[in-house]
């Protein structure tokens, strides 16, 4: 029952009782005051409109009600309006999960849509897999082609670096180019595409709404599409299996959550499963791990794959070692960590951070001070025990024609943002 409509009680300033309400809205109404002003007085036990108000029914507020007792009513109207307050929370979490399950369940049935009429345009009749019984004997290699911050969606028009989807495409397409070329120089028993996170860009900063090309929705089945043409390619050369992680930018709420339910609320993991619906007829496999981090046995080694969110900038080696401690004493021995969320790419003796397939922003450059160019990391796990990590120089594409995707001219027109960012000059001095 709401406070406003329970008896409430009227006393002088004697302390005598002078009326009974039905409500405090009745109350209320006859003294022209708001219902606030009543309720307060009789979960404080104070004076409004000239008198006081209480719950109880008592012959005389103050001979029957001592400081003790005074102080008892209050805690327990206190504990009554927490009671309501609760239940009104309650609910008011309700309404917003239902809103979120609409919200959803929107996008959900614009991404069936868009992926349904994709779906028809891939025509795996005629396309050729690799097949061992036609082509090339294999080894024992295992090559993992990292996919890492990506960031699709964004626009950036610096003087040094612009990226959009088609940029993007001709990006993936050059990539794709050097795989095959290691591909056939290893020999792999199969190709890991191993995803670790941002796909598309955060839109919750004021530089990345304004830096957008569309809402996340469409620029995820935009993804898709673009995903699903470089993993074909490569299908051409070997088998594929594919992972994935996700990233920090990419999650759907404002808040970073830290338990596994929350870590698949994720455009990034929204994206993986797009694929699989869109490779459905294939033989592409997909593998099934932690959507946080997840570790691969390769050739005897233990290889951790995570987006790399919590390592921070600074001190790489020491987050290594912690992280390499945390699974010792679950009895898993690390031998090497794949990740990447800075978009700086640095491969050494016990980790390869990635670098990103967009490049320098405005926010790397003149926030974070970072001046980065785009490239991808590949791996190569050797049959022996050995393992070469290559990083991939991605940021000319000139001459290059990339994967197609749906023109659009909204997604396609890279807008500048150079109106909102610091403007550098060199002046001459003679």
């Amino acid at each position: 029952m709401k406070n406003n409509m329970r008896k409430v009680y009227q006393y002088n300033e004697d302390g005598r009782l002078v009326g009974e309400w039905e409500s405090i809205v009745s109350a209320a109404n006859e003294y022209d005051c708001d219902e606030s002003a009543i309720r307060k007085a009789c979960v404080k036990g104070r004076k409004t409109q000239g008198y006081y108000w209480g719950y109880l029914c008592k012959p005389d507020f103050f001979s029957q009600n001592s400081d003790d007792e005074i102080g008892i009513l209050t805690k327990s109207n206190v504990k009554l309006e927490q009671s309501i307050q609760r239940e009104r929370d309650f609910k008011s979490v309700k309404q917003r999960e239902r809103k979120e399950l609409y919200r959803f369940a929107s996008k959900a049935d614009e991404i069936i849509e868009a992926l349904g009429e994709y779906k028809g345009k891939i025509d795996f009749s005629s396309h050729t897999f690799y097949d061992t019984s036609i082509y090339r004997d294999e080894t024992d290699n295992v090559i993992i082609v990292q996919l890492s911050d990506l960031h699709l969606n964004e626009l950036i028009d610096l003087p040094h670096n612009k990226y959009d989807f088609t940029i993007a495409g001709k990006r993936l397409k050059k990539y794709a180019t050097e795989a095959r070329r290691q591909i056939r120089a290893f020999n792999p028993k199969k190709v890991i595409v191993a995803f670790t996170g941002d796909l598309i860009n955060s839109d919750r900063r004021v530089d990345e709404k304004i830096a957008r090309a569309t809402n996340r929705t469409k620029a995820s089945v935009l993804a898709a599409k673009l995903l699903s043409q470089f993993i074909l390619e490569l299908s051409t050369e070997a088998k594929i299996e594919i992972i994935s992680v996700v990233g920090n930018e990419s999650r759907v709420k404002d808040d970073l959550a830290l338990v596994d339910l929350e870590y698949t609320d994720n455009y990034d993991f929204l994206i993986v499963e797009l694929l699989k619906m869109l490779l459905a007829d294939s033989p592409i496999n997909f593998i099934e791990g932690n959507p946080f981090e997840t570790v691969l046995h390769i050739n005897g080694k233990n290889i951790l794959l995570t987006h790399g969110t919590f390592f921070g900038m600074k001190d790489s080696q020491r987050a290594m070692q912690q992280v390499i401690g945390k699974y010792g004493v679950k009895g898993i021995a690390i031998d090497y960590m794949i990740f990447g969320h800075i978009h700086f790419s640095s491969v050494t003796d016990f980790y390869a951070r990635s670098g990103s397939l967009c490049g320098s922003n405005a926010y790397s450059t003149d926030v974070l001070q970072l001046a980065t160019f785009a490239a991808q990391n590949l791996h190569i796990m050797k049959d022996d025990g050995d393992m070469q990590n290559l990083r991939i120089t991605l940021q000319n594409t000139k001459n290059i024609e990339g994967y197609n995707v749906d023109k659009d001219a909204d997604v396609y027109k890279a807008v500048s943002v150079s109106k909102h960012v610091p403007q550098y000059k060199v002046i001459k001095i003679n």
